[in-house]
């Protein structure tokens, strides 16, 4: 069993040799292939490129155009398209004119499908995906190197090797209707031209200036390591010379005029690394404007070591800059950009109500459009002073805010002035209307908006509605004192049932309720109604009803005929204690006098007071006459 087990695992360990051979003996053979491909490769000049897609299909291309792609056949496929990673590798796309750095092909483009001179482009298509096309697109690409020694995908049995570095760039550089479809590139090979433009000149360190040589700052340079120079035959080879003009004194020359003859690169490591061009100018203060033409050839920092095939930055564009009258210099346009930023900045529009920023708008539009006549600093700062003294004369929100709240407080102290006629309260109203509208007057002054004031106003004028006039007073008190008497007047003709007494209690109780109402309507206050009722109920109250009668005039249960009847001489006796005339007015001496119900009550309604009395006393006589009558009569 142990001897199987060891020749199982001989014959595995062979096979696994033998496969490992296979694969090694494959790929030499490949690597071999490959280094005889190189060694045999066509030398080829790409003659363009493009950036192309079908968005619809999904289909995203970097062409690289040769001539001999023209003879294979539309549509034809690469088989291996990871072979050629080395070209990958030598194609780099930069985005702006600024981009030193670019973005290899290698993370921009895919293997996932590589066809030749398919859509008639006659060029190799290498695939890229939709990310990295929409990033890197026939608009926002601004140019794409192609290096020298680069392979490219060519037949089956042979391939194509780029002979040179081209830079290809883009025409249409930034226009959106190129995005899928950019055709339009220019080659550069021998040297590499790199867009720039001149930001400033003069010598950037003001406090040490340095005349005896004109300074440039470049928007796109290479200038790391400062003062190195530039000299012949490099200087001679550029157009620098003639491109440049220079105005003193009304005269105008070149630069070349000027026996220019040396440059430096980022001269004594000034800010924003300056070039500086030498000539027999002694003093470039005296300058009165300097002209750089578009397509002003600046050398590179490669430049002052090269030969030939270096970077050269030429300016896009015309560019005049203009002495100030210190000794530094503006552009034109920036001059312009400056007094029309000024006068923008000069008040905030925000500040203003609406009609007043259409006058602010139509002011600053004036004053742009004269400025873009002027050439020269002081006819633009007497623009500037114009349409400034205009503007002053516009009033702020703020302004008219201000105004109007003092208008308003005025108006609101008339108003609360005004609102109630103090006369026609009485004194403790009076004495809160004063009050009232000296704590208004003082709200209103330290209001802070309108809003505020009216706040003031309404609650100013709520407390003073509150108050109640003397003729609402009389008419309440009026109304109070007439429902105290009809109350007073129900609450006694209720207060007992006249059913409830004999004729003569009834009356007398009719005699006391005429009286009373009679003393009420005379009363002037509740409280003298108040003290008529108490009165009358009193006197009400002295009155014995039936019952009452009945239970005295009952013999006692124990007897068994009356006892006590009265004969006649009882009777009379009785009769003889019958109140008679001088007794009556003896217990009318006895009603309380003025003296002891204060006189006439508050209302005026103490006489009747009086007189209720009077009714109470003969009533009673009456009564007990009536009594003693009754007695006789049993």
């Amino acid at each position: 069993m142990a001897k199987l087990v060891k020749r199982t695992a001989v014959v595995l360990f062979t096979c696994l040799m033998a496969i490992c051979a296979f694969f090694g003996i494959y790929i030499a053979k490949n690597d071999t292939q490959k280094a005889m491909a190189e060694t045999t490769a066509t030398e080829t000049s790409v003659s363009g490129v493009q950036l192309r897609a079908d968005v619809g299909s999904s289909q995203y291309y970097l062409v690289l155009a040769a001539s001999e792609y023209a003879s294979v056949t539309a549509g034809t496929a690469v088989s291996n398209p990871a072979d050629y990673a080395d070209l990958l590798s030598n194609i780099t796309f930069y985005t702006s004119a600024e981009d030193t750095e670019g973005k290899s092909a290698t993370e921009l483009c895919n293997n996932d499908r590589w066809v030749i001179n398919q859509w008639s482009s006659g060029g190799l298509m290498i695939s890229m995906s939709a990310d990295n096309y929409e990033a890197y697109s026939g608009s926002s690409v601004y140019k794409i190197v192609v290096n020298a020694g680069a392979i490219m995908p060519y037949t089956s049995t042979q391939d194509l090797k780029v002979k040179r570095t081209t830079t290809f760039t883009n025409d249409n550089y930034g226009n959106a209707d190129v995005k899928y479809g950019s055709f339009n590139w220019t080659a550069s090979a021998a040297n590499e031209y790199i867009n720039t433009s001149v930001t400033a000149f003069g010598d950037p360190d003001v406090a040490n200036r340095v005349v005896d040589t004109m300074w440039f700052t470049l928007s796109n340079h290479d200038y790391t390591e400062f003062n190195i120079p530039v000299e012949n035959p490099q200087v001679s080879a550029l157009n620098t010379g003639s491109k440049i003009k220079i105005t003193i004194d009304g005269t105008t020359t070149s630069l070349a005029d000027n026996n220019y003859y040396l440059a430096y690169l980022y001269r004594f490591a000034r800010a924003n690394n300056p070039i500086t061009l030498h000539s027999n100018i002694s003093d470039y203060t005296t300058i009165d404007s300097i002209t750089v033409e578009a397509g002003c050839e600046f050398p590179s920092q490669e430049t002052a070591s090269a030969s030939a095939g270096f970077t050269i930055y030429r300016t896009t564009e015309d560019v005049t800059f203009v002495n100030d009258g210190t000794g530094a210099f503006l552009t034109v346009e920036a001059a312009r950009a400056n007094a029309k930023t000024e006068l923008a900045s000069y008040k905030n529009a925000a500040d203003y109500r609406e009609a007043q920023q259409t006058e602010l708008a139509a002011i600053l539009a004036e004053a742009n459009a004269d400025i873009d006549t002027k050439d020269s600093i002081s006819g633009m700062s007497e623009v500037v002073a114009a349409a400034k003294s205009k503007i002053d004369a516009l009033k702020t929100d703020a302004q008219y805010t201000a105004e109007e709240l003092a208008q308003a407080k005025d108006s609101a102290k008339a108003e609360l002035a005004t609102y109630k006629s103090i006369d026609d309260y009485r004194d403790a109203e009076k004495t809160a209307i004063t009050t009232i509208l000296a704590n208004a007057t003082t709200a209103i002054d330290s209001a802070a908006n309108k809003a505020a004031v009216e706040t003031v106003v309404t609650e100013a004028k709520s407390a003073l509605d509150a108050l109640k006039t003397d003729a609402q007073y009389t008419a309440e008190e009026a109304a109070a004192l007439a429902t105290a008497k009809d109350s007073a007047k129900t609450e006694l003709a209720t207060y007992k049932n006249a059913d409830d007494y004999r004729e003569a209690e009834k009356t007398a109780l009719a005699s006391i309720l005429a009286t009373a109402n009679t003393t009420i309507d005379a009363c002037e206050n509740a409280e003298a109604v108040g003290v008529v009722v108490a009165e009358a109920k009193a006197a009400i109250d002295e009155l014995k009803t039936a019952a009452e009668y009945e239970a005295e005039e009952a013999p006692d249960a124990g007897d068994d005929e009356p006892t006590g009847t009265p004969d006649a001489s009882s009777k009379e006796d009785e009769s003889t204690e019958t109140p008679d005339a001088s007794s009556k007015e003896d217990e009318s001496t006895e009603t309380p006098d003025d003296s002891t119900d204060g006189g006439e009550n508050e209302g005026g309604c103490g006489s009747s007071v009086n007189g209720l009395w009077a009714a109470l006393i003969v009533a009673m006589l009456f009564v007990g006459v009536a009594v003693l009558k009754k007695k006789r009569e049993n």
